[in-house]
Order: structure tokens, then C-alpha cells, then sequence
């Protein structure tokens, strides 16, 4: 058995190779008009079509489509989250609201009769009311510290006077 050798040539089924096709003849230009009117956009969102329509401009949409979508997920998402992070937050303080309010009504009441007594203290009746309440204090201090002089002396001559006369009966 001989072996022929095998020609470069494609198997029938496969179709030709683009190269050997021949190119469609360019439509000509008009003479009149130097270039030619622009085409209008195929959907209103989209951009306006470049002088480079074709295959690799279809791709560009779909490249630039698929990346707004794809980052339109991520903030979604990301508020997503935020909404989730704030409706934890609100039924923390509803849960805990009550008891802290109690407290801080509390603190105001204690600030209130803390700022009552600043007011009356700060009045000039409450000073006089506070000078004579102490001019008493004093006053009375004075009288029993007078008494106790007095008292003391009283003590003091009958101590002399019994010295006094048992000294003078010694004699």
C-alpha cells in the first residue's frame, strides 16, 4: 500500500476561509454632500452611534451597559445593607426607649429642683432670710456662751467665798 501525499486544501464540509472571499463592492458617495447626515440613536438612552457602528461599537454598548448594571447592583446593595443597619438601629432605641427616657426624666427632675434651690438661694429674700438666720445662730451662740460665763463666775465666787470663809475661821 502506497501513501499519497496529502494536499493543503479544507475538507468540503467546512466553509472557506474569509480570506479567500471576495469583498462586497462600497456603495459610492454622493458628490453633493461631503459627509454624510448623522443617523439618528437606536434607543434614546443609549449614546448617539459613532462613525465606528458596527460589530466593535455594538460591543462597546453592551460593554458599557453591562458595567452601569453591574455597579447599579452594587449600590442597591449597598443601600440595601444601610437600610438593614438603620432598621436595627431604630428597633434598638424602641426597645431600649422607655427605660432611658424614665432615666432621663429622672436626671430633668433632679436638674429642676437643683435649678429651684439656685433661684431661691439666689433671691435677696432668701440672702436676708439666710443673714438673719445666722445673725440668730450667732446671736444665740453669743447669749449661751454669756450664760456659761456667767455660770462659771457664779462658780468661781462661791468657790472663793468658801475658801474665803474657811480661811477666815482658821484664824
Amino acid at each position: 500500500m502506497r501513501w499519497k501525499k496529502r494536499e493543503n486544501t479544507p475538507p468540503p464540509s467546512s466553509p472557506p476561509p474569509l480570506s479567500s472571499l471576495p469583498l462586497p463592492p462600497s456603495p459610492p458617495l454622493p458628490k453633493s454632500s461631503p459627509s454624510p447626515p448623522p443617523a439618528p440613536p437606536k434607543h434614546p438612552g443609549n449614546p448617539a452611534p459613532s462613525s465606528t457602528d458596527g460589530p466593535d461599537a455594538s460591543f462597546k454598548y453592551k460593554h458599557i451597559i453591562h458595567n452601569a448594571c453591574k455597579r447599579e447592583s452594587q449600590v442597591l446593595s449597598k443601600l440595601a445593607k444601610v437600610r438593614e443597619g438603620i432598621e436595627t438601629c431604630v428597633a434598638r432605641l424602641t426597645e431600649g426607649f422607655p427605660h432611658e427616657i424614665s432615666a432621663a426624666a429622672r436626671e430633668l427632675d433632679g436638674l429642676r429642683e437643683q435649678l429651684q434651690e439656685a433661684r431661691v438661694s439666689a433671691s435677696p429674700l432668701a440672702a436676708v432670710e439666710r443673714y438673719n438666720a445666722l445673725e440668730s445662730e450667732a446671736t444665740s451662740a453669743e447669749v449661751a456662751k454669756d450664760a456659761q460665763i456667767e455660770v462659771e463666775d457664779d462658780a468661781v465666787r462661791e468657790i472663793e467665798d468658801d475658801f474665803s470663809e474657811s480661811e477666815a475661821g482658821d484664824y
